[in-house]
């Protein structure tokens, strides 16, 4: 049986190169009723050679005759490729749909090295639309993490920076530190990411973020120290994001001890938020004088 199998993939090679179009249908028809045997590394090799030539519509044929013949995780996954390989818009979207699938039946087989390679594709393609943005950032949410490596983890890290959640971002500076700690390769790139969204958020920086920001920029290489600009940049939005959140946290209380006072009496509320907004006031003109 091993070798029937294997003059069947010689013969599919064969035919694929020298072929006309009508033995080629023919031989990819009889291919999908062969019975079911993996033959994962030599179809992804004959794929990627179809692709190098520029016949990504017979990469693509191939494929999903080998899904017809054992549809799977790893199968999917091939059509998948071989579809995102394309320049046609109709087959980015299959290829978007065709990952998806992969993703699920990945998880169902117990393959999770495939479902996270899948979910870095979803992920790329949702943000490659503008409308699919924050789609990407929800499925970005969704890897598992231990199976997240390198120039993936640093790609999936960059989209949850975009989530509208300080703490979703926060998490991300965290995971980029992890990064930076654990793989000398990508630490450069994953301490200039943090500084990029730092640049990006400005004022908007939360106090959370900032702290996870200082925590990457010591993963920085000793033998290249950062630009003190640049410190003194992070040190000052740290400071201020933490003064903000204060200010904010004190607000919230306020308006909160208001409206109990209003559902009881009126004017003893109107009074205290008076006084309230006075102290208010220069509470944060001393802090501005501190900070001169």
């Amino acid at each position: 049986m091993a070798v029937l199998h294997a003059l069947a993939l010689a013969g599919l090679r064969a035919v694929l190169e020298f072929g006309t179009a009508r033995e080629l249908g023919r031989t990819l028809r009889l291919w999908a009723k062969m019975k079911a045997r993996t033959h994962d590394e030599d179809l992804a090799t004959l794929a990627a050679d179809l692709i190098d030539q520029g016949l990504m519509h017979l990469a693509v044929r191939l494929a999903r005759a080998e899904v017809a013949r054992y549809e799977r995780a790893k199968s999917l996954y091939l059509l998948a490729r071989c579809l995102d390989a394309s320049s046609q818009r109709p087959d980015k979207l299959e290829a978007l749909d065709v990952f998806r699938r992969t993703c699920d039946r990945a998880a169902h087989e117990g393959e999770a090295l495939i479902e996270c390679a899948a979910r870095v594709h979803v992920v790329r393609l949702l943000c490659s639309e503008a409308h699919t943005s924050m789609q990407a950032v929800a499925e970005a949410a969704r890897f598992d993490r231990r199976y997240v490596r390198g120039a993936d983890a640093l790609f999936v890290d960059s989209v949850l920076l975009r989530s509208p959640s300080r703490f979703v971002r926060a998490a991300a500076l965290a995971s980029l530190t992890e990064l930076a700690e654990r793989d000398p390769s990508h630490r450069e790139q994953a301490v200039r990411t943090g500084l990029q969204h730092a640049e990006a958020r400005g004022d908007a920086l939360s106090a959370v973020e900032a702290e996870r920001l200082v925590a990457l920029l010591r993963c920085w290489p000793s033998e290249r120290p950062l630009d003190e600009a640049v410190l003194a940049r992070v040190e000052a939005q740290r400071r201020r994001a933490g003064e903000l959140e204060s200010r904010g946290e004190a607000a919230t209380a306020l308006i909160e001890e208001a409206r109990r006072l209003a559902s009881s009496d009126r004017e003893a509320a109107i009074s205290y938020l008076r006084e309230a907004r006075a102290r208010s006031k220069d509470r944060a003109s001393g802090q501005s004088d501190r900070a001169r």
